[in-house]
């Protein structure tokens, strides 16, 4: 009778360890971070091309007192070899920085992330750039 126990006991316990083995993981997504100026292209989600048609910064200066905080927008276009998507994503006062981009059957979320440099922080001069996050599904 212990012995039956004592092996009942131990496959249960076997049985456990190999459920926990098979422990299903989430799947993540695959989340690519590009900083891109005016024109610039790069190729995200393997056939994907991200390309920054604009960015327009109206953002008060730093260190500077402003009525209103202003607004960064940069658009941005999506596209494979079969179609393309135009989004605008806004940083500031109407912030609207998060977009989802269907391209045929694939949904990416677009997030604008920064507009580099600040204006008023002494490199007015270097050109506009744009942080975007694409998230793969």
């Amino acid at each position: 009778m212990l012995q039956s126990q004592s092996l009942v006991i131990l496959v249960f316990i076997v049985l456990v360890s190999y459920a926990n083995s098979l422990s299903i993981k989430p799947i993540r997504p695959i989340i690519e971070e590009q900083g891109l100026r005016i024109g610039g292209t790069q190729r995200v989600c393997g056939d994907v091309e991200l390309q920054i048609n604009s960015i327009q910064d109206s953002r008060c200066p730093a260190n500077v007192m402003c009525i209103w905080a202003g607004q960064a927008t940069v658009q941005v276009s999506l596209s494979n070899k079969v179609t393309s998507s135009i989004v605008d994503l806004v940083l500031g006062a109407a912030a609207i920085n998060v977009a989802e981009v269907t391209l045929g059957t694939n949904v990416y979320t677009v997030t604008l992330k920064n507009v580099v440099p600040y204006p008023g922080t002494g490199m007015n001069n270097k050109p506009k750039e744009a942080i975007v996050e694409v998230m793969c599904s």
